[in-house]
C-alpha cells in the first residue's frame, strides 16, 4: 500500500507498507527517512469522511482507519510541543521550525505583542534568507509575511528591518532555535483548535499542554480550564462532556457538541493525550489498555475474552514528556561495550600510530573494560574512562599490551602510579 506523507515545508515522501500493518510502522520509516529518534513528539493527520482532520492511530490498523483508495495522503505534523530546550536533534527542531513557521504564516500561531511579532519575523527571514541586505526584493518580503492584521506602514517595516539587521552573523540553525524560543512563550504554542456548538452557540476549543481554552467565534478568551479542575472527560456519540471542580468545591458539567461522533472521539482523544503527555508521571493502564471493538470482535470476546480480534486502541501515547527525553537520550547517547576483546586487539594499529601525535583539542571519553582475575570479581567487569589524550591514551595501551592478565586493582595502581 502507497503512502504519500507531506511534511511541514511541503515535501512528499512516498512510503509503502503493508496495508494490514499499523500505523507505527508508517512511522517508523518516516522517521528513518528524516533521521529522527524523537518520534513521541510527532503524528500522522489523515482526512476523514467529511472532510474533517484526524490523528492516525498509530497501534491500530491502517486499513481500519484510512478510507478509500489507495494511495493515501498523510501529514507529519508536530503533536507535542515541548519546549525547545528539550529537543534534541537537529532533525527534530528542524521539523518543529517548519511547523512553527507556517502556522505562524497562517495566523494560526499568533504573536500578541507587536515587538514578538518583529522578532519572530525578523527570525525567519535570517534563517530562509540570511543576512541583511537593502536589495529591493528583501524590503518587499517583510511586506509579503507581515500577519494580515497588521498594515505594512513605513514604521513597522523599519522596525523589522532593524530587527532583521541586528541578527547579522546568526547561523539558519541558531536562528531557527531561536524562533523556538520566541513561539515557546506564547499562549497558543502547541494548542489543538476545534470547532463546537456550545450553549447553542458555535465557539472554538483549544487543546493544549497546560489545559483547555474556550473562545468565542471571535477568538476572544471565554474561559480556561487547567487540567487539575478537569475531574473526567467523557465521550458520548456526538458530545464531548467535561465535569469541571469550581472553586467552592461543586462540580458542573461542559457538555460541547460536535458535528460527527469521529471528530467528537478525537477531541476526546486530545484531551486525554495532551494531559497524559504534559501532566504525569507515567502513563496509566487506563489510557494505555483501553480499546474497543467491533462486531466480529465483539462475538468472538464472548468464547475468547483475551482474544485481539476486532480490537482498537482508544489512545495513541506510550509515554510522557519526560519519559519520551529519557528514552531518545538513551537511543542517541548509549555506550557502546567492548566485550570480548583483548588488551592486544583493543589497540589497533591506526592507535598506536595516533599517540605520536600532539593532544587533541576536543576532549574524546572513550570507555574501556578490564575484566577482573580476581577470585571475588571473576564475573565482573570494571568499566574506566579515560580522556582520550596522547599521554593518558598511550599509558593504558602500554599497561594493558604489557599486563593483560593482571588484575584489576593491579591495572588501576598502576594507572594512578
Amino acid at each position: 500500500m502507497e503512502c504519500f506523507v507531506s511534511q511541514p515545508n511541503s515535501v512528499v515522501l512516498d512510503i509503502a507498507v503493508n496495508p494490514k500493518g499499523k500505523g507505527q510502522e508508517c512511522m517508523d520509516q518516516v522517521c528513518r527517512i528524516l533521521g529522527i529518534v524523537e518520534q513521541d513528539y510527532f503524528g500522522l493527520l489523515y482526512k476523514g469522511r467529511g472532510g474533517e482532520n484526524l490523528w492516525l492511530n498509530l497501534r491500530n490498523r491502517l486499513d481500519r482507519q484510512l478510507a478509500g483508495p489507495p494511495p493515501y495522503r498523510l501529514q507529519l505534523k508536530v503533536k507535542f510541543f515541548v519546549p525547545p530546550h528539550n529537543l534534541i536533534q537537529q532533525a527534530t527542531r528542524q521539523q518543529f521550525y517548519e511547523q512553527v513557521k507556517a502556522e505562524f504564516e497562517s495566523q494560526k500561531l499568533v504573536a500578541e505583542l507587536e515587538d514578538q511579532m518583529i522578532r519572530m519575523l525578523a527570525l525567519i527571514v535570517q534563517a530562509e534568507h540570511g543576512n541583511f541586505d537593502q536589495r529591493t526584493h528583501q524590503m518587499n518580503l517583510y511586506k509579503t509575511m507581515l500577519p494580515d492584521n497588521y498594515e505594512p506602514t513605513p514604521e513597522l517595516i523599519h522596525k523589522i528591518v532593524d530587527s532583521h539587521a541586528h541578527l547579522v552573523g546568526l547561523s539558519k540553525e541558531s536562528a531557527q532555535y531561536k524562533l523556538l524560543q520566541e513561539a515557546a512563550v506564547l499562549q497558543n504554542y502547541g494548542v489543538e483548535y476545534h470547532e463546537v456548538n456550545y450553549g447553542g452557540e458555535t465557539i472554538h476549543v483549544g487543546i493544549g499542554p497546560t489545559g483547555v481554552f474556550l473562545y468565542n467565534a471571535s477568538m476572544e478568551l471565554i474561559e480556561k480550564l487547567e487540567y487539575v479542575t478537569i475531574t473526567k472527560a467523557e465521550h458520548v456519540g456526538k458530545n464531548c462532556v467535561l465535569k469541571v471542580m469550581n472553586d467552592n468545591g461543586t462540580e458542573r458539567d461542559i457538555m460541547l457538541r460536535l458535528v460527527t461522533q469521529s471528530v467528537a472521539n478525537a477531541m476526546y482523544r486530545c484531551i486525554t493525550e495532551m494531559h497524559s503527555f504534559f501532566c504525569c508521571d507515567t502513563v496509566h493502564n487506563e489510557v494505555s489498555t483501553q480499546f474497543s471493538r467491533d462486531l466480529k470482535g465483539t462475538l468472538a470476546s464472548l468464547f475468547n475474552e483475551k482474544t485481539t480480534l476486532g480490537r482498537d486502541y482508544v489512545f495513541d501515547i506510550k509515554r510522557t514528556s519526560r519519559e519520551a527525553y529519557d528514552h531518545a537520550r538513551r537511543l542517541l547517547y548509549q555506550p557502546v561495550p567492548l566485550t570480548g576483546m583483548t588488551g592486544e586487539s583493543m589497540i589497533s594499529d591506526k592507535d598506536s600510530h595516533d599517540c605520536d601525535t600532539p593532544p587533541l583539542s576536543a576532549e574524546e571519553k572513550c570507555q574501556l573494560r578490564v575484566r577482573s582475575r580476581s577470585n571475588f570479581l571473576s564475573r565482573s567487569w570494571y568499566r574506566i574512562r579515560v580522556q582520550k589524550h596522547a599521554t593518558g591514551y598511550c599509558k593504558l595501551t602500554e599497561i594493558l599490551l604489557k599486563n593483560g592478565n593482571a588484575p584489576v586493582q593491579q591495572t588501576k595502581a598502576m594507572l594512578v602510579g
